[in-house]
């Protein structure tokens, strides 16, 4: 049951789980030391009873139901919790004697309402159909409170590109759906009234680009992800569609707030592009159609520093994703110290992402499944799955120099002079015929020695030095300086450089060290504490007055001790000799907070609080009491009893002839032995309501 201050009533499910079902007729039961009844009507529960101490004020309390639910003038409509509608049925005195349970609109409590007083006849009951209705599935996970399933949103919207779309649903409701990128990314509950939706709709338009505002949620027994939208108060005021995973509900959120944007549409091919694609395989040179162009594996994925610093999404794998700006989804798996163990390439879509991601956390820990590359002085390790499709890889990472060996000495090379037979000098009988051969050969070696000898080695290919964190540059991150975090979040290279934390002071400001605090104050002498009155005796509730109903006629305590032998004062107005003055404006735990500070602070009044609390049954005085006693009512207009007045709480028999329903408005006490006061809310007074 929504809370309308109906601190005497239970849940509804408590009056069917203890009561037994009847057609039309009351239903008595007891549950611990309290009685309880509940009126059925057409089958179900129309009326509700507070907890009363004994059986005879129970049945006292069904005999006045029965002699006010025929009389329209008794019924008090109510709206509860700002959405539910209900009742409260009320004796000749004002005096409430029950309630009704909570229900989605008015009409449905004014129905059964004019069932009970015999205004409204009983709906005909349906006709049974041919056929039996397919029954309705059970609500997924995220259906709970009024939202509806995603179909019946797109069954009454029109559908648009961008922004919110309102429409009233056939349950009467209203409700609205935001569209992004011509799809409902969020849906609504629905509102009791138009003016509530559009409430609902401002709310949702103020905060859709605040990312603190988006609370993620999952999985749930579906596997599914989703988010929802908050106001700055923390109530939730939208809920979005269901995704496959969180990452894809985080990029969902992405995209309301604007931090990430989509890709432009891809143009269609020119038509002489797609003229050229359909000229036949034979009209090309054999030559052309053997090359193919080198594909570079790393323009898949980024520089090395574009995987550091992400916020990590899945903790257990310590994994991140992110969207680059070239609008591809990316992710990076971290080691223990946050460096980059695995990174991905760019992918087009989130599943893609998930279904690359889920090999690697597979064989991130196979060494088999590793391939290292070495280059200039780097190495890289790539890993591959079952198929050998490769499927991240880590950074570049500087190879450990290892201590070479001597070089060992190359043999000297005969002179080519050496090589020439001794008979070619002489001249003599040496065959000519050969040496001409031969020649062109020594001399091509000799060009060759020549240029070995006098060609320098290749200088190797300069590194590439990365941006440290704090803007050095250096041979992998591995060697930049060490990064220490201090109390303010500043990064420094010791823990030496961090500036001093401030030590917090006596008043809560900051200063560098305790002895740089403000001067504390020396303590005010407490002054003494005066003597509380000694309260006056409370003297048992005579036998003959039930408990908890209200009688008028002469009585040992003294509030409620009706002089009903004297003629009542006409009381019409209030205000003019308040008790705890003018309380409008306050729920009933705030007025009872008002009463326990003045209990707090004021002896006198503690003293009359402790009196009156004792006179309602509760032994230990007004400490006993708590918020839950205390409910809003309002009285009928000639309503006799005694009416406090003034700072010394004195009691007058009066009358309320008030002109201004206002003054007819007051907190209603509930005490521990069943009986009831009430406390005036124009001026704080008390009142004793008797018959």
């Amino acid at each position: 049951m929504a809370n309308k201050n109906l601190d005497d009533y239970k849940n509804i499910s408590f009056y069917k789980k203890n009561s037994k079902a009847r057609d039309n007729g009351f239903a008595k039961f007891t549950e611990g030391d309290e009685h309880y009844f509940a009126l059925y009507k057409d089958g179900g529960i129309a009326l509700i009873s507070q907890a009363y101490v004994n059986v005879a004020g129970r049945d006292n309390g069904i005999e006045s139901v029965k002699k006010n639910s025929k009389l329209k003038a008794r019924y008090k409509f109510d709206t509860r919790a700002g959405t539910k509608h209900g009742f409260s049925l009320k004796a000749g005195n004002g005096q409430e004697i029950a309630v009704s349970p909570d229900y989605a609109t008015l009409a449905q409590a004014e129905y059964v309402a004019g069932r009970l007083n015999g205004s409204v006849k009983a709906k005909p009951k349906a006709k049974p159909k041919a056929a039996a209705a397919a029954p309705k599935k059970a609500r997924k996970a995220n259906d709970e409170d009024n939202y509806q399933r995603l179909a019946f949103y797109e069954k009454h919207t029109k559908g648009r590109k961008n922004g919110i779309e309102t429409f009233k649903g056939d349950d009467g409701l209203y409700y609205f759906a935001y569209f992004e990128n011509s799809k409902i990314r969020l849906i609504s509950e629905g509102y009791p009234t138009k003016t509530a939706r559009d409430t609902g709709v401002a709310s949702v338009e103020k905060n859709i680009k605040i990312e603190k505002r988006y609370d993620y949620r999952g999985p749930f027994k579906n596997g599914k992800y989703d988010f929802r939208l908050k106001a700055g108060n923390g109530k939730e005021i939208a809920r979005s569609i269901w995704y496959g995973s969180a990452a894809a509900a985080a990029t969902g959120a992405a995209y309301l707030m604007g931090t990430r944007k989509r890709s432009a549409p891809k143009k269609k091919l020119a038509a002489a592009a797609v003229a050229a694609a359909a000229v036949p395989a034979a009209a090309v040179p054999a030559a052309a159609a053997a090359y193919r162009a080198p594909v570079d594996k790393d323009d898949d994925y980024l520089k090395c520093e574009e995987y550091h610093g992400h916020k990590v999404t899945d903790k257990v794998n310590n994994v991140a994703f992110f969207s680059h700006k070239n609008n591809q989804e990316y992710f990076v798996l971290y080691d223990a110290d946050g460096d980059v163990r695995l990174r991905s390439e760019g992918f087009n879509s989130i599943s893609k992402r998930s279904s690359e991601l889920a090999a690697v956390l597979r064989l991130k820990d196979t060494k088999s499944a590793y391939k290292r590359i070495e280059k200039n002085g780097y190495y890289m390790d790539v890993l591959y799955d079952e198929t050998g499709r490769e499927v991240g890889r880590s950074c570049l990472r500087k190879i450990k120099p290892v201590v070479a060996a001597a070089p060992i000495a190359a043999a000297p090379v005969a002179s080519a002079a050496a090589a020439i037979p001794a008979a070619a000098a002489t001249g003599g009988g040496f065959n000519w015929g050969f040496l001409k051969w031969l020649l062109p050969l020594l001399l091509l070696l000799l060009a060759a020695l020549f240029l070995m000898k006098s060609c320098k080695p290749k200088a190797p290919a300069p590194i590439a030095l990365v941006t440290c964190w704090d803007g050095s540059e250096a041979e992998g991150f591995n060697a930049c300086p060490d990064k220490v975090t201090c109390w303010d979040g500043s990064f420094v290279k010791q823990a030496s450089s961090c500036a001093p934390e401030p030590v917090t002071c006596w008043d809560d400001s900051k200063a560098e060290t305790l002895e740089t605090c403000p001067v504390k104050p020396a303590p005010k002498p407490e002054p003494e504490p005066k003597p509380k009155p000694k309260p006056e005796p409370v003297a048992p509730k005579p036998a003959s007055i039930p408990a908890g109903y209200p009688l008028c006629g002469p009585s040992n305590t003294a509030i409620f001790n009706v002089p009903t032998y004297q003629t009542p004062a006409n009381v019409r107005r209030l205000g003019t000799y308040p008790e705890f003055g003018d309380s409008h404006g306050l729920s009933p735990r705030e007025f009872y907070n008002k009463l326990q500070s003045r209990y707090n602070s004021n002896s006198f009044d503690a003293s009359y609080l402790n009196y009156l609390a004792r006179s309602l049954g509760y032994a230990g005085g007004f400490s006993e009491m708590s918020a839950s006693d205390f409910s809003n009512d309002t009285l009928a207009k000639g309503s006799k009893g005694l009416l406090g007045y003034g700072d010394q709480h004195a009691y007058a028999y009066s009358q309320l002839n008030v002109s201004s329903s206002r003054d007819l408005e007051a907190f209603r006490v509930r005490g521990a032995n069943g009986q009831t006061v009430h406390f005036m809310k124009t001026c704080g007074n008390y009142m004793y309501v008797c018959e």
